[in-house]
């Protein structure tokens, strides 16, 4: 049997932040998945692990950012980890920091579901 999806794009307010909500089921009883923006997936977060700084990226100086693509599941932990930019000696701190995080249930109806956002990771060395 074919499966199909559909869509529906929700406005929705969250701490006095408006954001868009897409949410995704496949259609013939397949469990529905949501994609919601990084600052209301940040709104679920229940455990947050810090990255540890590497110690080459520190040596030569590297800052910036590492956005990754997760997939939360509908018990909250982190699933399927792309890197989708970031320098290559902070990517890996990166991705080992936010695999350990851990997420309340996004419900769609009273029921868990799987969730997809981005993640951003700041790296920034302190000046003494």
């Amino acid at each position: 049997m074919k499966s199909t999806h559909a869509f529906l794009r929700l406005l929705v307010c969250a701490g006095g932040l408006t954001v868009t909500v897409i949410l995704m089921a496949q259609v013939h009883g397949a469990p529905a998945r949501v994609r919601v923006s990084e600052k209301v997936s940040q709104l679920f977060l229940l455990t947050k692990v810090a990255p540890q700084y590497p110690d080459e990226a520190r040596a030569k100086h590297i800052e910036g950012s590492v956005v990754l693509q997760s997939e939360i599941s509908p018990e909250g932990a982190v699933e399927n980890l792309m890197v989708v930019s970031g320098d290559p000696l902070l990517t890996a701190a990166a991705t080992d920091a936010v695999k350990q995080w851990k997420y309340k249930p996004y419900l769609l109806n009273g029921k868990p579901v799987a969730v997809e956002t981005q993640v951003t990771i700041n790296f920034t060395l302190r000046t003494k």
